[in-house]
């Protein structure tokens, strides 16, 4: 704010303070608020026609009830031009004072507030509120949110109080998020009985809400069919009983069309809700479009479709590629990009930087968004998740030469917050770390020396307590994964500087024993590795392909975008796909993702 507005804003001040040349007193809950009827007139529809055709023209001093005097001062304030402080405590009231006296402006600010504030807590609030108020940008603001969380919001007994047209306008929604139509039925079921008397004789307008189709038969037969409200309503029985026909109608078919033409000839829906579309699949991301963003696609192996939410540069990432840093999920499904660097700052200078950032993908609008950063920024370091939580353990603060740290953060999701921990007993980089029970082992990597560590680490997370163990790694490498798997961990992949390590090894938390498990099926430093379905996958790598020009050898380092994967169950590698169209050789995650918030690629990998 420039001098002029600020000395603007201290004559309007002084204007609405001073009782001199007022010429109206509003009266709210006994208190007294000095206003100039001009004012007010020009700002809001309320009191221009009050002023012009009531009563109240004449009057000195009018009574305002049904609102706060809080509230009032607000309102009149916004008129006046000051800033309003919009609170969680206030924010309600202002909305109903931005009604009556129809400043339109102010309600938008109230609203813009109340859809920042949506959580489990308050959403049916904010609901009943934004239906009672006719505000629709705020009702389906909160129906959103209610939909996005409904397992969340069927238990809590004041989705019970829900009026029958909000109950209908819910289950009716396609973007329900729930993976299994019983979900409905029991809500349904539920919100019916908690005024049976009352609610009985609308079950049958909302039982044909629910998609039978599907639910599973022998679920119907078991537990719908002979459910008591069912069973006596002739209308459900009809339903339950169309149900069957069609389905018998849709098992002689085989494409979707004609499925749905049949379900269509019966009135009765097939279209599965939003949260059927989820799936846990691997997620990659490196460079974006710019330098602040990052992108963000998924592969699943079970079907070999690959998807897309934030764009690769076209390049393949090249001119914005970030390397060494880390993908993450915690305990809530919430996905973390963290540290790392540009591929240009290390090429094409002596010693690059490495980032502090850290970006949270959002699903429904899919960007990354940036969360608090790192402490100290780190490049090659390792991390894990322990719940909510995400731990990052050393790394360098620049590569090529960056010195190994010992360095160690916490990021609490709820506060937006880095905590310091107990740093580690030696620096480290290009190392690996997964979470065991109640601690983290570390695995790997190079000391400041430049010598491999063989030691394993083990870090107390309820003790913030390091522990250096008495066993040492069968192969010291850089760069592997670690991956926890039953009651052992598996570190795979990576490699020393002259060679590549292409044997799993496995290690038991209990005895501290190494054993040495099956190799890779190619000679290639592994880069990118997560767990999922009980099977490690693997993509890409990097390998050394040679060729002969003019009588001699000639060999170059190659990235390759292919995918392996280990079966856990019966330790055998398999080949997954000759190309993963998104894949990375960095860093991989696994998540449940929603395809709706997805785009299909039209290109499918295939073995």
């Amino acid at each position: 704010m420039n001098s002029q507005q600020q000395h603007l804003l201290e004559g309007i001040q002084e204007l609405f303070t001073s009782k001199e040349l007022t010429n109206v007193i509003l009266v709210a809950e006994d208190k007294d608020l000095h206003c100039h009827r001009s004012v007010l007139a020009a700002s809001s529809p309320y009191f221009r026609a009050m002023f012009r055709d009531y009563c109240e023209r004449d009057q000195e001093t009018i009574y305002i009830s049904n609102i706060t005097y809080s509230a009032l001062e607000m309102a009149v304030k916004f008129m006046y031009c000051l800033p309003v402080d919009i609170s969680h405590d206030s924010v309600q009231s202002i909305l109903t004072a931005s009604s009556m006296f129809q400043l339109d402006t102010l309600a938008s600010y109230c609203v813009d507030h109340m859809m920042r504030a949506i959580c489990v807590d308050n959403c049916l609030d904010v609901y009943n509120l934004g239906d009672y108020q006719s505000l629709q940008t705020l009702k389906d603001a909160a129906k959103s949110f209610i939909l996005d969380h409904f397992c969340e919001m069927v238990e809590k007994e004041d989705m019970m109080q829900l009026e029958k047209a909000a109950v209908k306008e819910l289950i009716s929604s396609d973007d329900i998020n729930v993976d299994k139509e019983e979900v409905i039925f029991h809500f349904l079921v539920k919100w019916i009985e908690y005024d049976i008397e009352e609610r009985k004789k609308f079950f049958g307008d909302l039982f044909g809400k629910v998609r039978l189709l599907l639910i599973d038969e022998e679920y119907i037969c078991e537990h719908i069919n002979t459910h008591d409200l069912v069973v006596g309503n002739p209308f459900c029985r009809a339903i339950v009983s169309m149900t069957k026909l069609c389905r018998i109608g849709m098992d002689c078919q085989d494409s979707e069309e004609e499925k749905q033409k049949i379900a269509d000839g019966y009135e009765l829906s097939v279209c599965r809700r939003h949260g059927m579309f989820r799936k846990e699949m691997l997620i990659f991301s490196g460079g974006g479009m710019s330098e602040e963003q990052r992108a963000f696609s998924c592969f699943d192996p079970s079907t070999g479709k690959n998807y897309m939410g934030a764009k690769h540069h076209p390049t393949f990432d090249f001119k914005f590629k970030v390397d060494y840093y880390k993908l993450i999920t915690n305990n809530q499904n919430q996905i973390y990009f963290m540290g790392g660097i540009f591929y240009d700052d290390y090429h094409l200078e002596e010693q690059g930087l490495a980032r502090d950032s850290v970006y949270q993908y959002q699903m429904k609008d899919r960007t990354w968004t940036p969360c608090h950063p790192m402490i100290t920024a780190r490049c090659a370091f390792a991390a894990c998740a322990v719940e909510e939580r995400v731990f990052v353990f050393g790394g360098a603060l620049s590569y090529p030469r960056g010195v190994p740290m010992e360095l160690v953060e916490a990021y609490d999701p709820v506060f937006d917050l880095w905590q310091q921990m107990a740093p580690m007993p030696t620096g480290l980089s290009h190392h690996a770390s997964t979470v065991y029970k109640d601690s983290v082992y570390v695995f790997g990597g190079e000391e400041s020396s430049a010598e491999l560590f063989t030691t394993v680490l083990q870090y107390s997370i309820s003790n913030d307590t390091w522990f250096i163990l008495d066993t040492e790694i069968l192969h010291p490498r850089l760069s592997s994964t670690a991956i926890s798997y039953n009651d052992q961990i598996y570190i795979v992949g990576g490699g020393t500087k002259i060679q590549n390590t292409t044997a799993i090894e496995i290690f038991d938390p209990e005895t501290l024993k190494f054993q040495i498990g099956d190799d890779f099926p190619d000679d290639r430093k592994v880069m990118s590795v997560a767990l999922l379905d009980n099977c490690i996958y693997v993509c890409g790598g990097a390998r050394r392909m040679t060729s002969r020009r003019e009588g001699l050898a000639k060999s170059r380092l190659v990235e390759s975008k292919d995918m392996h994967k280990y079966d856990l169950e019966t330790k055998k590698w398999s080949m997954v796909a000759k190309l993963v169209q998104y894949g990375s050789n960095q860093a991989t995650t696994t998540t449940v993702v929603n395809t709706k918030d997805l785009d299909l690629s039209e290109f499918t990998s295939s073995v």
